[in-house]
């Protein structure tokens, strides 16, 4: 009589707790509370939303801005051999190692490319120069 009294004691408990859990989860739902909490995830928005209301900001006090230079500049071709340069005319090349050169261009090649046939024949790349300008040619 004993075992059969404890049973139906744990029966009737263990019946409670899970008529609680339902209650918990059923009583949780989004719907019935007034913020966002555990429930089914799906929130309504009643109303109208208006994010039209952005400040405007002015930035004001900005400090002007004086740069120098420091330094020497390296300006490049970009890869390309200057307009004025054309076969059988000779230049004068400056060269990053500060060595000035003088070269008559036999063939233009791209990207800055130019066939030197004097004093020896070789390809050298004129975007790589500092300067280039015209040789000035003087009477033989």
């Amino acid at each position: 009589m004993q075992r059969s009294a404890f049973m139906t004691g744990v029966l009737i408990t263990a019946t409670l707790a899970l008529m609680t859990t339902g209650w918990v989860v059923t009583s949780s739902g989004q719907a019935v509370r007034p913020v966002p909490g555990p429930g089914s995830g799906v929130v309504t928005v009643e109303g109208t939303v208006n994010v039209g209301n952005t400040p405007t900001v002015i930035v004001g006090n900005t400090p002007t801005v004086n740069a120098t230079q420091n330094g020497n500049w390296r300006v490049t071709l970009a890869n390309t051999t200057p307009e004025f340069v054309q076969s059988k005319r000779s230049y004068s090349v400056e060269w990053p190692d500060r060595r000035v050169e003088t070269i008559e261009v036999a063939e233009i090649g791209s990207n800055g490319w130019v066939r030197v046939d004097a004093p020896r024949r070789r390809w050298v790349n004129l975007s790589q120069a500092l300067a280039v300008e015209e040789a000035t040619v003087t009477a033989r």
